[in-house]
């Protein structure tokens, strides 16, 4: 069976000599701890944190890449971080996050009803700002470029609806 890709909404570079991008959304990457942890509700430094469990997703994956990436940036590497749990399910670790286990760093969006509903708290490190591109890529001059225009629409109003 072929897998035909019609569209996707993806983070990250793409090639745009072959496809069409469209914004689709800025999202934010942020820290978070238990609303019972020492770093809810107060100013830490990304220093402070180091000290804590850090819960991550697996290698190869994207969350772990961009988490990565902003420690590279940010002149440190995950060996900053004395231990380390990883996990490949997006939905335990931010249980093992809420229950105090550790910290994480993530999708605001993935956390929206968590930090609604004050299973998680967002880690306020003053400097720390990521964000990234979503974008909605169709292939370059695609005959149904209409249409996919329209389910973009869509799945932006119903974005637009859901956001914290």
């Amino acid at each position: 069976m072929k897998l035909i890709k019609n569209f996707i909404v993806v983070e990250g570079q793409i090639d745009k000599s072959d496809y069409e991008a469209v914004l689709f959304s800025l999202e934010k990457f942020i820290p978070v701890c238990s609303p019972q942890s020492e770093f809810a509700n107060k100013e830490v430094s990304f220093q402070e944190i180091t000290g804590s469990r850090l819960i991550l997703r697996e290698r190869g994956s994207g969350t772990r890449e961009i988490f990565e990436n902003i420690l590279q940036k940010n002149n440190y590497s995950l060996h900053a971080f004395g231990k380390i749990i990883e996990i490949g399910n997006m939905a335990a670790i931010k249980k093992m996050v809420s229950n105090g286990l550790g910290i994480t760093f993530l999708f605001e969006v993935a956390a929206k009803s968590e930090i609604e509903n004050e299973s998680l708290s967002i880690i306020n490190i003053p400097g720390f700002s990521e964000q990234r591109e979503f974008n909605f890529v169709i292939l370059k001059d695609s005959f149904f470029r209409d249409r996919y225009m329209q389910v973009y629409k869509l799945l932006k109003q119903t974005l637009n609806e859901n956001r914290i």
